[in-house]
């Protein structure tokens, strides 16, 4: 669409701008994402069920984050890998979390607020199906339900913990 003279900026962008920052940015961290994993999950002190906390998830919404804006700039193949990778990461990291033993350390109450990045991850992996697929599906819909669930359990969590009245 041609406005006054001037091309539609989001044409300009998905023609320069997404392949060079999709390559700047998500490529990098998903080369680095599997180096230290064997180690974390075969033992030592950095065992993964000793060192994982909500904080995370982060480095799975880059890899959901990449797929959205892999399928935002049309493709296909690299998005599906992505979304592939974030979920292998997420299912595993979110069982490590779950299933922490109570001997591990607890999260410091400073932190607290991080267990919202639970939510993170379900909320953009919903979004990047979506964009993959061209509709909001079924497949879009699982993570968003879960999504959903996660986000009413800490709700309901944060007001078992906080009994006081916001005013």
């Amino acid at each position: 669409m041609d406005v006054g003279g001037f091309a539609e900026p989001r044409k300009i962008l998905c023609q320069c701008a997404y392949p060079s920052v999709e390559q700047l940015s998500v490529h990098p961290r998903s080369a680095h994402g599997g180096a230290g994993n064997p180690q974390q999950m075969s033992g030592g002190q950095r065992r993964l069920s000793k060192v994982a906390n909500p904080t995370n998830h982060l480095s799975i919404v880059g890899n959901f984050v990449g797929a959205l804006l892999g399928a935002s700039m049309g493709l296909k193949e690299g998005p599906i890998f992505f979304f592939a990778v974030g979920l292998a990461h997420y299912t595993v990291l979110f069982v490590t979390l779950y299933q922490r033993l109570p001997t591990n350390e607890t999260i410091p109450e400073e932190l607290h607020p991080v267990f919202f990045l639970f939510v993170a991850a379900p909320s953009v992996a919903s979004m990047a199906w979506a964009n993959i697929q061209g509709s909001f599906d079924h497949g879009s819909r699982i993570p968003y339900f879960i999504a959903l669930f996660l986000y009413l359990s800490l709700v309901s969590l944060c007001h078992l913990s906080y009994p006081g009245h916001f005013s």
